[in-house]
């Protein structure tokens, strides 16, 4: 098979036209897996989606690709929606202004008209509910959208209800997708951490095949580190 305009989302093919020679040294070293993001969009959204991302078919469907070096444990995801996400212009001003001024054009201020949802529905807590994320880095990615605007503010309780609706989250999107059993909860918090959108929010995504990478890694240390000790790394590194 020829490949004219090779690309990250073609890579999987690419690999597979690959010489025989040539592909099982590829695949000595790297992984390769594509998966489809789905989401529901809101009518009330669907006109902001056609101005961000072209139209609504764009990110109903979302091609996501995975490659990992399964020697070194380095990893990328790579979504092509996701150049277009929306990212707020910072400026020098306080934390506090600037979370002022972006509370005044608030994109979760109502999450259930304005934001996409998964295909088996959202999953609402005491202080925040999901919403499926506009421009996936995982066929199974999702956002748990705090009440509270401000992302600094929480209390305990708060806390536990983020974890607990991500949790609930999980175990919905695997019994849509058995195979798919690796959770991940990811909470960046503002603009430093990677977060596009000021209002508080956490991210859940679940994988197939295998960790993330980065996890993955850390799991084969932790085994190497029990044959090699006898002992329980986290315990010791804890107890350090």
């Amino acid at each position: 098979m020829m490949i004219t305009k090779p690309s990250i989302t073609s890579l999987e093919e690419i690999a597979d036209s690959l010489s025989t020679e040539e592909r099982a040294l590829f695949q000595r070293i790297y992984t390769v897996t594509t998966t489809i993001g789905e989401l529901r969009i809101p009518p009330s959204m669907q006109p902001w989606v056609r101005q961000q991302f072209g139209s609504a078919e764009a990110v109903t469907k979302q091609k996501i690709v995975r490659v990992t070096n399964m020697v070194t444990y380095e990893e990328a995801l790579f979504n092509r929606l996701r150049a277009s996400r929306p990212i707020g212009v910072r400026d020098k001003n306080s934390i506090d202004a600037q979370l002022q001024q972006a509370n005044e054009d608030d994109l979760f201020r109502y999450p259930l008209d304005d934001t996409p949802e998964d295909l088996f529905g959202r999953v609402v807590g005491k202080h925040c509910v999901t919403a499926s994320n506009i421009a996936k880095y995982d066929g199974l990615h999702s956002l748990v959208i705090f009440n509270d605007f401000n992302p600094l503010h929480f209390s305990r309780e708060q806390v536990i209800d983020y974890i607990d609706v991500g949790w609930e989250w999980a175990k919905r999107a695997r019994a849509m997708k058995p195979q798919a059993k690796y959770f991940f909860f990811i909470w960046n918090c503002l603009w430093r951490a990677g977060a596009s959108i000021d209002h508080g929010h956490a991210q859940v995504t679940l994988t197939s095949d295998r960790h993330y990478a980065k996890i993955e890694g850390l799991r084969h240390a932790a085994l190497s580190y029990r044959q090699n000790y006898g002992s329980n790394y986290f315990a010791d590194l804890f107890q350090v």
